[in-house]
């Protein structure tokens, strides 16, 4: 997952930068500094992503929408599938 994408994920789910933390388990400063580029510890970002996907949004690494993400389950705000892209 890279920065952008947690951005994005965050932004379609309207978690605030404050609530985040509260459903990944992880240091708020964590999560900033990652969506700031900065590196942070793997395990902190695994449970950043498995809390994104638990919330019904996929990280997607490969194919034509690498780095992007979409919703795909019922956790989901946006009942339909859609693709959010780095511009």
């Amino acid at each position: 997952m890279t920065p952008a994408q947690s951005r994005m994920a965050r932004a379609a789910l309207e978690w605030t930068i404050d609530y985040a933390p509260k459903k990944a388990g992880v240091p708020r400063m964590a999560i900033m500094r990652f969506e700031s580029s900065q590196t942070i510890a793997g395990d902190a970002r695994d449970a950043l992503r498995r809390a994104y996907e638990g919330a019904g949004v996929e990280v997607v690494t490969d194919g034509a929408a690498a780095h992007s993400v979409r919703f795909v389950g019922a956790a989901a705000s946006d009942p339909q599938p859609g693709t959010l892209r780095v511009v």
